[in-house]
């Protein structure tokens, strides 16, 4: 499981980017993910493998940010506290768990959180595949 964590508060807008850049694939959600972003002061948990009737556009998203601090029950989604965990940045090997947060890895330039978490997601991906490919390549040959 992944966690994406932002923890600063952002305006609903910028919520919804990053939550779609952590979140959503091309044709499909991450069931692996689980993102926290904190809306304008209100921490809103959204778990991949468990969310329903969540849009990767930001109005859908923005919509379902006001409904859920209104109280509103949506599957995979509710109010929550930031987690404390140990970021992880390209370049180091990642553990059961890795949590990503924009904020802790160095970016060179003005990149936005969404750009940074999409980054990460895409080299977490990258990673976790040449992992899986050195361990099916390590294994002796078949006779």
């Amino acid at each position: 499981m992944r966690v994406a964590v932002v923890c600063n508060p952002m305006n609903p807008w910028d919520a919804a980017l990053a939550v779609n850049a952590a979140l959503f694939l091309s044709n499909a959600i991450r069931k692996d993910t689980v993102v926290y972003v904190n809306v304008e002061g209100t921490v809103i948990v959204i778990d991949g493998s468990r969310a329903r009737r969540v849009y990767p556009d930001s109005e859908s998203l923005v919509g379902l940010f006001r409904a859920i601090k209104k109280g509103k029950r949506v599957p995979g989604v509710r109010i929550g506290q930031c987690p404390s965990c140990k970021p992880w940045c390209p370049g180091e090997e990642p553990g059961e768990e890795p949590c990503l947060d924009p904020s802790a890895c160095p970016f060179p330039g003005p990149y936005t959180v969404d750009h940074k978490l999409a980054v990460l997601q895409i080299e977490l991906d990258r990673t976790t595949a040449r992992r899986a490919c050195n361990k099916s390549s390590s294994r002796p040959p078949s006779k």
